[in-house]
């Protein structure tokens, strides 16, 4: 039996702050214990020196994961290079101190092929960079309304997300039938200013900010939607949107960073990030033709069964952790 050490942000179990980048790890580590491999979840809180206390107790012979998030966290410049550390990038790293880190790392694995072309000329040649996408949990198809009406976005209520794009899209929908549920955790300022252009749009009533909602089984996050809708500026792969095509729902996504990776063209409608009008023509294309909607809704129920499974991304980090030991070994 292998064994690893990973090392995660704190709160990587919360419910209260389900995140992509969470659920890849608790994912992931469950795939890999499957698997074979004999691993510790340690969980790095932020802080001056967290995360360099936990390189150190972690035990020197065994290749470490490291969740590329706690390389952002203040105080956390110059926690790399270690010869057996291996980070784990859920999106391309925004600090150049970071950046230089990865330079020694004997293996980067990255959650998506964007994220690995950001990166990857940033690093001397020679450098493994595997990229593990994220799988998606067994699952059922769930039922979805002929009319359309039950538009969804399952995502973190921040910015970068674009609600306030989605709800700009609606405000000049209201002469068609509708209901939109933004699912997921808040800032609560951004909150705030949602709920206030969801009034000045005059939608509020037909607007419902859930807060999160479980994600095990992924059902829960889908089963009562027609259209998973994803506005997001920028977006390293999108969960979500493979998620729901798993259950048999179709999405509407911004096309921005990874999302084309995550998504079947054929049960899919893309518009441009950071674009109401866009995204608005979309909706109402949706809205307004049932032949559309059969299409690409006929399309999200074959796609299915063809979802991918996280022992596959288990298998991708597992080869790039037995290179990284065996190259330790050799040196």
């Amino acid at each position: 039996m292998s064994a690893f050490t990973f090392l995660v942000p704190a709160g990587v179990h919360d419910p209260r702050r389900p995140s992509g980048g969470n659920r890849y790890d608790v994912e992931l580590a469950a795939s890999l214990s499957a698997a074979g491999w004999s691993g510790r979840l340690i969980e790095v809180a932020p802080g001056p020196g967290a995360l360099r206390a936990a390189l150190i107790a972690a035990a020197p012979d065994r290749p470490v994961l490291l969740d590329g998030l706690l390389l952002e966290q203040p105080g956390a410049e110059g926690a790399l290079p270690h010869d057996h550390v291996v980070p784990l990038l859920h999106m391309p790293p925004r600090d150049g101190t970071v950046l230089e880190g990865l330079r020694h790392a004997p293996a980067v694995v990255t959650s998506s092929r964007w994220t690995a072309s950001q990166v990857r000329a940033l690093l001397p040649p020679g450098t493994t960079v595997a990229v593990a996408p994220p799988g998606v949990r067994p699952t059922r198809l769930v039922s979805t309304s002929p009319s359309g009406r039950r538009i969804r976005c399952v995502a973190a209520l921040q910015p970068h997300k674009g609600q306030d794009v989605l709800l700009v899209a609606l405000g000049g929908l209201r002469r068609q039938e509708w209901r939109c549920e933004l699912v997921g955790p808040g800032e609560p300022e951004f909150v705030q200013r949602l709920r206030a252009l969801a009034g000045t749009s005059g939608i509020a009533g037909r607007v419902a900010i859930t807060g999160p909602r479980p994600g095990n089984p992924i059902t829960g996050l889908y089963a009562g939607a027609d259209v998973l809708v994803l506005p997001s500026r920028s977006e390293s792969y999108g969960m979500v949107l493979a998620e729901a095509l798993a259950c048999g729902v179709p999405v509407i996504a911004a096309d921005t960073g990874g999302v084309r990776e995550a998504v079947d063209p054929a049960a899919t409608l893309l518009v441009r990030p950071g674009d109401p009008e866009s995204l608005a023509a979309a909706l109402r294309a949706w809205l307004l033709r049932a032949d559309l909607r059969h299409h690409l809704t006929a399309a999200a129920r074959d796609h299915a069964g063809r979802r991918r499974t996280w022992a596959a991304t288990a298998e991708t980090v597992a080869d790039a952790l037995a290179a990284t030991a065996v190259e330790k070994a050799i040196r």
